[in-house]
């Protein structure tokens, strides 16, 4: 790649201040958008800027498939071999004038209140993947505990980390399917998390609690938690403790 010949870059406030985005990734935004002449756009490979970030090939393939899965750049073109790529950002000469370019991309939700923001701050795991708390919330109290990484992405494209609201609404649904219908049901048959975000099951219509003339289950807690487990009167146990 020839000596390239630029004064620098800059990083526009709503980037540098996207919790969404850990350092890695405005870099790699940066230079994707450092890279764009406009024409050719950036055709620079991962292998390149993996080499220019110093980082791992994988870690720029998932940091490009988030930037274009939030509206920040998109696939320009590919022809089986090189893959070029557009920057959805414009910047102007003044530094507090930006314009973002979304015609073709939804730039989504950018400017999220501080208020909505400050429940899904990231929480850095020591395997270096990014969880938000209202999804940590919400992966503790799930029953069934399976593909946490493809789950955290349905959680994402469902709109949890933009929305306070939605993020206290599922998690009231896990907790109400844990004590009403899910009580009745062989953990092995509650839909695995990545389902319930993909089908938005909060929005079901959640099946009553059972009686004591059902058949009885113990609940999801009594079969994990360390409480002495009491059997209710008149009912027979199926399966759990005696």
């Amino acid at each position: 790649m020839e000596e390239r010949r630029f004064d620098g870059v800059w990083i526009p406030r709503e980037i540098w201040l996207d919790n969404r985005l850990n350092a890695l990734d405005k870099v790699i935004l940066t230079e994707i958008h450092s890279l764009d002449n406009g024409e050719d756009h950036c055709f620079a490979g991962n292998e390149y800027l993996a080499e220019f970030c110093q980082c791992s090939t994988s870690k720029v393939t998932k940091t490009v498939s988030k930037l274009i899965e939030l509206g920040y750049i998109k696939v320009h073109s590919f022809d089986g071999r090189i893959r070029r790529l557009r920057s959805c950002i414009t910047i102007h000469t003044t530094q507090n004038s930006k314009i973002y370019d979304s015609d073709e991309q939804n730039v989504l939700s950018i400017n999220i209140t501080s208020s909505e923001k400050s429940k899904n701050t990231k929480r850095k795991r020591a395997d270096g993947v990014d969880y938000s708390v209202g999804f940590e919330d919400f992966w503790r109290i799930y029953p069934r505990k399976v593909d946490k990484n493809g789950s955290y992405q349905k959680w994402l494209r469902a709109g949890a980390d933009d929305s306070k609201a939605l993020t206290e609404t599922i998690i009231a649904d896990v907790k109400r399917r844990i004590d009403g219908e899910w009580s009745k049901t062989d953990i092995r048959y509650i839909p695995h998390p990545s389902t319930y975000l993909n089908q938005r099951r909060w929005e079901d219509e959640v099946s009553a609690t059972a009686t004591a003339d059902d058949e009885y289950y113990p609940t999801y807690q009594e079969y994990h938690e360390g409480d002495e487990f009491i059997e209710p009167e008149g009912c027979t146990p199926v399966g759990g403790r005696r």
